[in-house]
C-alpha cells in the first residue's frame, strides 16, 4: 500500500463529499419549493461556546487517560496475583486466582470506560472541526498532494465527518417535510453518528525503519489505514446512494420542481399518520393502499445507478445477491455478498433448513451457527448483508415496478388463537409450495442498544439506526458506552434484547424474503412502545404507554415486495424488562 494508493482513496471520499454537497443543494431547492420555507441550518457556535466544547474534549481525553491507567494497574495486579498463586497450596491458590480474576474484570471495565471517554472526545472534536469550518469562509478544495500518510488519514476522517453531516441535513429535510416540522427541529431529532475511527501511531509511519521491529509497526499501521479507509468508503457510498433516493434528481443541474418531493413526503406522512395504534388490544388497520402509494412516490424519486434483472432484487455493492437475475445497484453485476445472516428455515416456503443462520455468513444461505429448518425443501434465503445493507430509500430504488404487483388479494384476517404463537413456524422466507403453516415468526435478527431515553425524553429522537443501517457501525449508547450490532437467533416468537436497561431504546434489523409481491396480515406485540418499518415505510407505532407484551397487540395488513423486504423494529424499555414479536398470517381462516 503506497502513499499514492491512500491519496487516491481519499480523493474518492472527496468526490463523494462533493456529490453529497450537490445533492444537499437539490434538497434545499426541493424543500423551499415544497414548503415555502428555506432549509437554513442553525448558525455556527460563537467563540465562547466553541471554547467550552474544546474544554469538554480535553476533559474527556483526560478521563480516558485516567481510566487507561486504572486498567493497566488492575492488569499488573492480576498478573502479580496469578504468579503468586503458583507457589501456594490448592485452597490458597484458588482464592488468589479468584482475586486475580476480579482484577481482570476491573481492568476490562476500566478499558470500556476509557474507550467510551475517548469516543466522546472524538465525537466532540469532530464537531469542533465542523464548527470551525462553518465559521471560516466555507468549503474549500483541499490539496492532498504531498501529504504524509497520517495527514491523508486525518483528511479522510474530516471528509467522513462532512459526509455524515451533509446526509443528516438531507435526512432532516425529508423528515421536516413528512412531519411538517421546522428544519431546525428536524435536525435536532436526527442523529447520524459516524463509526469511531482508530488513531494512528504517527511515529511508526514517519520514523525511519532501522530494524525489523520498526517494519512490523509500520506494516500494522498501514493495515489499520487500509481497513479504516475501506470502511469509510463503504459508509460514504451507502450514504450517497441513500441521499440520492431522497431527492428528485439526485444531482445538481436538473430542473427541480419540488412536486415529487412533496408527493413522497405526503405519502410517507399519511402512512405515518395511520400507523399509530390505540390502547385497545387487537388494533387492526389495512395499510396496503397507503403503502402502494408510498412505493410509487418513492420509486418516482429514486435515482437508478444499476439495473435489476428479471425476477431479481438489485443488491447494494457487496451485499447478498437476490434470486435469479440480480444486479448491483452500482452496476457492478451479481455476486455473493459477504457478511451477515444466512438464510433461516423456510416457512410456507422452500428450504430444508440447510440455510442456517449465522453471523457474517457468505452468499446464499451459507452462514454457519444457526438453527436448522423445519420440514421444508431447498436452500434458505441468501445471506443478510453485513456492511451497510439498508441505505435509506435503497430498498425502493432497487426494486422494479413488477415487484409490488399483487396477483391475489389477501384473505380476511385470521386472529391469533392461544396456541398459534407456540405453533408458529420460525423463518425469514415465504414461497408458494413451501411447508404449510398458519403463522410464521421471524427467527433471526441483528440487534443494537441500549440508547438512552431518560424519563422517556428521547421517545421521538431518531438514533443512528433509524436513519441508516450499517451493521458494522458502533455508536455511543447509554451512559457513554459503545454499542454495536450483534446477531441473535430466536427459537420462539418473543424477541428479547441483550443488555436490558431501564429507560432505553433498542433497534432490530432483518430481511424477509417473499417469492412474489403479496399482501399479508402482520401481527406485532411489544413491551413497551414499538415502531416497525417495512422497506423504510412506517406501518406500526404502538400506543405511547408502558405495557406488557401480547403477541396480538395489533394487526396491520401490509404489502411485501417480491424479493427481500427490509424490516426495522424500534423497541422501548420503560422499566424492568422488554420484548417484541413480529409474525405474519400465511393461511386464510378455515
Amino acid at each position: 500500500l503506497s502513499t499514492q494508493d491512500i491519496q487516491r482513496a481519499v480523493e474518492d471520499l472527496q468526490r463523494v463529499r462533493d456529490e453529497m454537497l450537490a445533492i444537499e443543494k437539490v434538497k434545499r431547492e426541493e424543500f423551499a419549493k415544497a414548503t415555502g420555507r428555506p432549509m437554513d441550518l442553525p448558525p455556527p457556535l460563537d467563540a465562547a461556546a466553541l471554547s467550552r466544547l474544546k474544554s469538554e474534549v480535553d476533559a474527556h481525553r483526560k478521563e480516558a487517560d485516567a481510566w487507561d491507567q486504572k486498567a493497566r494497574q488492575a492488569d499488573n495486579e492480576a498478573a502479580r496475583l496469578e504468579a503468586e498463586a503458583r507457589g501456594k497450596n490448592a485452597g490458597d491458590a484458588q482464592r488468589t486466582l479468584d482475586e486475580a480474576l476480579r482484577k481482570r474484570t476491573e481492568s476490562e471495565a476500566a478499558n470500556e470506560r476509557a474507550r467510551s471517554a475517548e469516543m466522546q472526545a472524538r465525537n466532540k472534536s469532530s464537531r469542533v472541526t465542523r464548527e470551525e469550518k462553518l465559521s471560516s469562509s466555507g468549503q474549500h478544495e483541499e490539496d492532498l498532494a504531498g501529504k504524509s500518510i497520517p495527514d491523508l488519514y486525518e483528511s479522510a476522517r474530516s471528509m467522513e465527518d462532512d459526509i455524515t453531516e451533509i446526509y443528516r441535513n438531507i435526512r432532516a429535510g425529508q423528515l421536516a417535510m413528512i412531519r411538517k416540522l421546522s428544519f431546525t427541529d428536524a435536525v435536532k431529532m436526527t442523529d447520524v453518528a459516524k463509526p469511531p475511527r482508530r488513531e494512528l501511531d504517527r511515529a511508526a509511519l514517519e520514523n525511519p525503519i532501522l530494524e525489523g521491529h520498526d517494519f512490523m509497526k509500520y506494516q500494522n499501521e498501514l493495515q489499520k489505514v487500509s481497513q479504516e479507509l475501506g470502511d469509510m468508503s463503504a459508509l460514504a457510498g451507502s450514504l450517497s446512494h441513500a441521499a440520492q433516493a431522497l431527492t428528485e434528481a439526485g444531482k445538481e443541474g436538473m430542473n427541480v420542481s419540488g412536486d415529487l418531493a412533496q408527493q413522497m413526503a405526503g405519502a410517507l406522512g399519511e402512512l405515518e399518520g395511520h400507523a399509530g395504534a390505540g390502547e385497545q388490544r387487537g388494533d387492526t388497520k389495512d395499510m396496503t393502499s397507503l403503502m402502494a402509494t408510498a412505493y410509487a412516490a418513492t420509486g418516482a424519486m429514486s435515482v437508478k445507478s444499476g439495473e435489476a434483472g428479471a425476477n431479481g432484487q438489485a443488491g447494494h455493492e457487496g451485499t447478498a445477491a437476490g434470486p435469479a437475475g440480480t444486479a448491483s445497484t452500482h452496476g457492478k453485476g451479481t455476486g455473493p455478498g459477504t457478511g451477515g445472516m444466512a438464510g433461516g428455515a423456510a416457512s410456507a416456503a422452500q428450504g430444508e433448513g440447510a440455510g442456517t443462520a449465522g453471523v457474517r455468513g457468505q452468499g446464499a444461505g451459507s452462514g454457519t451457527g444457526g438453527k436448522a429448518g423445519d420440514a421444508a425443501h431447498g436452500a434458505g434465503p441468501p445471506g443478510l448483508a453485513g456492511k451497510a445493507p439498508a441505505g435509506e430509500g435503497e430498498g425502493f430504488s432497487a426494486l422494479s415496478g413488477e415487484a409490488f404487483k399483487i396477483a391475489d388479494p389477501v384473505p380476511a384476517l385470521r386472529p391469533l388463537k392461544p396456541d398459534d404463537v407456540a405453533k408458529g413456524m420460525m423463518t425469514r422466507k415465504i414461497m408458494a409450495g413451501g411447508a404449510p403453516a398458519d403463522w410464521m415468526f421471524l427467527d433471526s435478527w441483528y440487534v443494537i442498544g441500549p440508547f438512552p431515553n431518560p424519563d422517556r425524553k428521547n421517545i421521538n429522537k431518531l438514533f443512528p439506526p433509524e436513519t441508516v443501517i450499517d451493521l458494522d457501525a458502533s455508536y455511543e449508547g447509554m451512559d457513554g458506552q459503545m454499542v454495536s450490532w450483534s446477531f441473535m437467533q430466536v427459537g420462539s416468537a418473543q424477541i428479547v434484547p441483550p443488555r436490558q436497561r431501564d429507560y432505553a431504546i433498542y433497534y432490530f434489523y432483518t430481511e424477509l424474503y417473499s417469492d412474489e409481491a403479496r399482501d399479508l396480515w402482520l401481527t406485532i406485540g411489544s413491551d413497551d412502545q414499538s415502531k416497525l418499518w417495512i422497506n423504510e415505510q412506517l406501518v406500526w407505532k404502538s400506543a405511547d404507554t408502558l405495557k406488557a407484551w401480547a403477541a396480538d397487540e395489533g394487526y396491520r395488513k401490509v404489502r411485501l415486495a417480491q424479493g427481500f423486504n427490509k424490516i426495522v423494529v424500534r423497541l422501548e424499555n420503560g422499566w424492568h424488562s422488554c420484548a417484541v414479536s413480529v409474525g405474519f398470517a400465511l393461511r386464510p381462516p378455515s
